[in-house]
């Protein structure tokens, strides 16, 4: 159930911005009682912070499948994914990068930051990094 939660916090937030997701709309959404959300996501800080690992997983996912530079894929996912979806953009800009990091959210940048490094290490084939930058 918690995804199901999610995937409807997710498009609520598409259609109305982050003021519209509330933790009752969600459960209504959902089909399940006012109070069902609670015995997954204590709080609707929480339910949107688990928003912001889907967010997360996009990026990794383009990190991993990357056919050029990591930084680059990176780069080129992060603003196709803001422009895509604007409302989960502002909603997640503090959720990664402010005040609101929640323990979840740090061990996702770790392992997300992680992966980064191993692909950009100096031990990585030259494949992984697309064409040199100019000099």
């Amino acid at each position: 159930m918690p995804e199901r939660l999610v995937a409807h916090a997710v498009r609520l937030l598409d259609e109305a911005g982050a003021e519209a997701v509330t933790v009752r709309e969600v459960a209504r959404r959902a089909g399940v009682s006012p109070r069902g959300p609670f015995r997954h996501f204590p709080d609707r800080a929480a339910l949107l912070a688990a928003v912001a690992v889907d967010f997360g997983a996009a990026q990794t996912e383009a990190v991993a499948s990357a056919t050029s530079a990591p930084f680059r894929a990176l780069g080129t996912a992060f603003v196709r994914y803001a422009l895509a979806h604007p409302h989960r953009f502002t909603r997640l800009r503090g959720a990664l990068f402010g005040a609101e990091r929640t323990p979840a959210l740090e061990e996702e940048h770790r392992a997300f930051t992680q992966s980064v490094i191993e692909r950009s290490s100096p031990g990585s084939s030259a494949a992984n990094y697309g064409r040199p930058f100019p000099s």
